[in-house]
């Protein structure tokens, strides 16, 4: 959104961003329950978590809450859409440690290195918590790498955990009898809901208040338009959101209205749905 647009509304800022910016983090009831379960595994000695949600519903957002509120006594490495092979793996997790590694090494001597790295943070007394985002992207072979990773531990605790983060096709990957004792060693298994209408009235509504300043407004059926027709997905409801802003700056209005909303809806070939 550009800044002439921005002006016209009065807003200090986009209010309908994509990317995850936690000072518009919106604490749902899905959000705020899988927050407080994550916290506790983080907190306990199991090996594996995995959160499963639809595409938009804020997986990311999640993860930038749980690393920002929740992980500070922990090394953390984050891998995003990772369709590794396993040495490529171990690789990427050592990188994003900062950890220097010859790439030409070959897997067993890189997987000593990698445990004398989680030994030495145990002697820190820390651990090292692993998330991968759009797990459902990993090869079988690389997911059972992970498993085996998890094994390295000291006769008191494990040394890592482990956070499998992706959509729900994930979900039916780990219930393949490939993946049954990565599956068996998931101890924490939660999903990521859409927003209720309610929520989701109070989800742009509340972007708005971030950065309002001027008289920017969204009729009532404006409003539910965009909410049913978003089938409250975050993600979607910032992008039609988003589109009806550009719409009323061309035709010099600060209402949404429903024929705005109907305009941006064909202009991003998203069906219409009317009411709740």
């Amino acid at each position: 959104m550009n800044q002439e647009v921005l002006d016209f509304f009065k807003l200090s800022d986009n209010p309908f961003r994509l990317t995850p910016d936690l000072d518009f983090y919106f604490p749902s009831k899905s959000h705020t329950q899988v927050l407080e379960v994550l916290k506790y595994f983080f907190n306990s000695s199991e090996a594996f978590a995995a959160v499963v949600g639809e595409v938009g519903c804020g997986k990311t957002m999640l993860v930038r809450m749980l690393l920002e509120n929740f992980l500070q006594n922990f090394e953390t490495a984050v891998l995003i859409s990772p369709i590794l092979q396993p040495k490529e793996l171990v690789l990427a997790i050592l990188a994003d440690l900062g950890v220097h590694i010859d790439s030409d090494l070959n897997l067993e001597v890189l997987l000593r290195q990698f445990q004398d790295y989680l030994l030495e943070l145990s002697q820190k007394k820390k651990k090292l918590a692993i998330i991968i985002d759009e797990a459902q992207d990993l090869p079988n072979e690389t997911l059972e790498q992970l498993r085996l990773l998890s094994n390295i531990e000291t006769t008191k605790t494990k040394l890592m955990q482990i956070l499998l983060v992706g959509q729900p096709e994930f979900d039916k990957k780990l219930s393949s009898y490939a993946l049954r004792q990565l599956r068996q060693r998931i101890s924490v298994y939660e999903s990521l809901d859409q927003l209720s209408t309610a929520e989701a009235l109070h989800y742009v509504l509340f972007r708005l208040s971030k950065v309002q300043k001027g008289d920017l407004s969204f009729t009532n059926v404006a409003l539910k338009t965009i909410i049913r027709s978003s089938s409250g997905i975050p993600r979607l409801i910032n992008t039609i959101c988003s589109r009806t802003l550009f719409i009323a700056y061309s035709l010099n209005t600060n209402q949404i209205n429903f024929a705005i909303v109907k305009e941006a809806l064909q202009s991003l070939n998203i069906k219409l749905r009317f009411g709740f």
